[in-house]
């Protein structure tokens, strides 16, 4: 998986590998872990059709000024790769005749600036080659539509000459088709382009740009590529440098190495290309990769202009001024020093997961093949009414401004938000078309803007996407009943009347019609009278004492074609009547009525009660009942939570009994939003358990997965998930100082390593 992304501009960077173990193309060692190298670029946009590339590598290669019998010609640094660079690769590079050792990598470190979207990395190396291991360090930042690597080589013996390796092979616009990669030897470029996008990677020491040693460019065939090219002409370097032996002048052993043989003078390929590049360096002195996204071939050809620590005080600068506006505007929470810097990285990552369109994705995405997961480089309005909420809770203003502007081009025509979209506001590849929490979401949101911001000039703009949402969500409803109409649940996986999708409806009733009287329009009492029913049937109806563990809501009301889903397996469920509701019921009144009152016909209708962290939407964040009632029922309701879906061994909370989806893992997310329900009905005790626990799973770099591994404690799955992030700063931005404060009182060791006070 990723391990953490930089991005500005158009461009976000992903570093890291899908998988748990990788194996670099250029090495026949497994890795232990992943490690922070570039692996995935996206633009112009920030979601699945924005890919330029993801198989791609840049590595370090130290060859022998004077080679000897006995010893190795060639020591390759294998910096980490992505998931989808092809291990074959690697037989295509190394000779058969062994003249590459393959150095150990022995550890390997990573962290990002405290307040700043700058990464520094360290690798160590050891080989049989070496008297001492050679450490290599690289500082990466994104600037000007470029990601920007300085290399630091350290320990690199006198006898070895050293060359910065870079591969890749194009996917602009998310396809292996019409590309064309092109060497321009004049500039010292690698660029790929297609379709009026061009992704170029180039080299330079001291400032001045590296001209090549070697030049590669292929239109894929069997047995034919980059790298194999390059394998002969390193063979060839190699047995010409033994040829002429340790007699001969320097200079001419020199220009031998820094001048490999080129098989034209501007190597081009078009199809499914791909195209791999060498240039010689000085080991002694710092040298950068730049990795460009441009929209010309000049510019993606062009150097940057400014040095390298030039363009990083800019960065710091830029990112410093701006957490200081954000901080400005809604002020700074009280909090633990470490948290505090936990908090301002959050607020950077909200930064970057937002498309200069203002869609806001759910995370990078990681897997294009879509065999393990349904992509999540798309814009859910589900997942950004908690970010948007996040921003404006934390005074990203301008940031929740622009996304609301986003979504008014991704409503559709009856008045809804329908699955995700991409950042141009076109519906994206859905399994759930309809998920009426999301409607609710977006309304729900965009009051919470105004009412904290103060600001109503996008609110302004939107008039006819709030009432067309509204209206909608006041008459989606089945013909029989007052219940709203049936989709899919929050977490995509069933199709029915869900309590949460309620929830979302009356929040976002009562956000369209408070947004409306704020702004002087016209409110149609149909929107508060249907949020006032929708709240009343929840109180009445959706509640009973059923869950084994204690008082929980049932979760769905109406699960449609149950037949369809044998693999989903419900802990409790019943067929609803008034004899089976539950006579200790939180809930129980002589007031209540049937659902056979309601018009429902009972045998259409089937209630689970199994216990899902999502019913705590019904009062965090939505407040969809009655203070009393919440106030009545959120304690046993938190207390549930804790006992049924605290994981074992692990600890972290999961999304519901018996989930299915990657075993149950437990999420970062779903353990916050306990926090944050728990401390509003004050069992601070356990909203510290909860931030303890979210606190030691926390990686160094700081940006939140999706998951924990069960089994490792370690992050698992997607990162950085928006919607984690989003939680965080919630759970920074509301919960009592003294929860932080208890919570990094912990004896855990992962806290105290993380922790820079200590």
């Amino acid at each position: 998986m990723l391990q953490y992304t930089l991005a500005r501009d158009s461009l976000l960077v992903g570093f890291g590998s899908a998988r748990d173990s990788d194996v670099s193309p250029l090495e026949n060692q497994p890795q232990s872990k992943t490690g922070p190298r570039p692996s995935i670029f996206f633009a112009p946009t920030r979601d699945a059709h924005g890919l330029l590339t993801r198989k791609n590598f840049s590595h370090v290669l130290l060859v022998r000024k004077v080679l000897t019998d006995g010893d190795a010609r060639a020591v390759l640094l294998p910096l980490p790769t992505g998931e989808w660079v092809a291990d074959e690769q690697l037989e295509a590079l190394v000779p058969s005749d062994h003249y590459m050792d393959v150095a150990t990598c022995i550890s390997r470190e990573s962290s990002l600036a405290a307040g700043a979207d700058i990464a520094h990395s360290a690798f160590e190396f050891e080989s049989i080659e070496f008297e001492t291991p050679v450490v290599l360090r690289i500082e990466s930042y994104v600037s000007q539509n470029r990601l920007r690597e300085q290399f630091s080589l350290e320990n690199v013996p006198e006898e070895f000459a050293a060359f910065a390796v870079h591969w890749h092979q194009p996917e602009i616009r998310c396809s292996p088709l019409l590309q064309t990669t092109y060497a321009s030897m004049a500039t010292g470029s690698l660029v790929s382009y297609h379709a009026g996008l061009f992704f170029g990677v180039a080299a330079s020491q001291a400032s001045a740009a590296l001209v090549p040693s070697y030049a590669s460019c292929v239109q894929m065939q069997a047995g034919h590529s980059s790298i194999g090219e390059f394998a002969c002409a390193l063979s060839k370097t190699l047995n010409t440098l033994k040829q002429i032996g340790s007699g001969a002048p320097s200079a001419v052993r020199n220009q031998i190495l820094r001048q490999w043989a080129t098989y034209q003078t501007e190597p081009i390929a078009t199809g499914t290309s791909q195209g791999l590049m060498v240039w010689p360096v000085d080991a002694k002195a710092p040298f950068e990769l730049t990795y460009t996204f441009a929209s010309t071939l000049e510019t993606a050809v062009r150097p940057s202009g400014k040095s390298f620590s030039a363009g990083r005080a800019e960065v710091s600068k830029s990112d410093a001024e701006w957490l200081a506006t954000v901080h400005k505007n809604r002020g700074v929470p009280e909090l633990p020093e470490y948290v505090r810097g936990l908090y301002d990285r959050s607020l950077l990552t909200l930064k970057q997961m937002q498309d200069p369109t203002g869609g806001i994705i759910a995370a990078p995405e990681f897997q294009f093949e879509f065999t393990a997961c349904g992509g999540y480089g798309y814009c859910w309005g589900r997942d950004a009414g908690f970010i948007s909420l996040a921003m404006d809770t934390a005074g990203m203003f301008d940031e929740s401004e622009k996304f609301y502007a986003y979504m008014a081009k991704c409503q559709a025509e009856n008045g809804s938000f329908l699955h995700r979209h991409d950042m141009n506001g076109h519906v994206g590849p859905s399994w759930g078309l309809l998920q009426p929490d999301e409607t609710g979401s977006v309304l729900f949101g965009l009051w919470e803007h105004v009412r904290i911001s103060g600001r109503t000039e996008v609110a302004l703009k939107l008039r006819g996407m709030v009432e067309r949402a509204a209206q909608w969500l006041a008459t989606c409803r089945f013909e029989d009943t007052e219940w709203i109409c049936d989709g899919f649940d929050l977490w995509e996986e069933r199709e029915g009347v869900h309590l949460y999708s309620v929830a979302a409806a009356v929040a976002g009733l009562r956000a369209a019609a408070d947004l409306s009287e704020k702004l002087g329009w016209t409110v149609p009492k149909m929107w508060r009278d249907r949020a006032q029913v929708l709240s009343k049937l929840i109180e009445e109806n959706l509640v009973a004492a059923r869950n084994p563990s204690g008082t929980s809501f049932a979760r769905t009301l109406f699960l449609k074609n149950t037949t369809a889903q044998p693999a989903l397996q419900y802990t409790n469920t019943d067929p609803v009547s008034q004899a089976s509701r539950s006579s200790n019921s939180v809930a129980a009144s002589a007031e209540q009525r049937p659902l056979e009152a309601a018009g429902v016909k009972p045998q259409r209708w089937a209630c689970d009660y199994v216990m899902d962290i999502s019913l705590l939407g019904v009062v965090e964040p939505f407040r969809a009942i009655s203070e009393d009632y919440a106030e009545h029922v959120l304690p046993e309701l938190c207390r549930t939570a804790r006992n049924t879906l605290w994981r074992i061994g692990v600890g972290g909370i999961g999304r519901y009994e018996g989930d299915h989806y990657r075993d149950g893992q437990p999420w970062i997310l779903t353990t916050l939003w306990l926090a944050l329900a728990a401390a509003r009905c004050g069992e601070n005790e356990l909203a510290t358990e909860c931030c303890e626990w979210v606190l030691n799973h926390t990686p160094r770099e700081g940006q939140l997965p999706e998951q924990i591994d069960p089994v490792t404690g370690e992050p698992s799955w997607v990162m950085p998930l928006t919607w984690s992030h989003a939680m965080f700063v919630l759970a920074c931005s509301q919960l009592p100082s003294d929860i932080w404060n208890n919570a990094m009182s912990s004896e855990s060791a992962f806290a105290k390593f993380n922790n820079p006070t200590e």
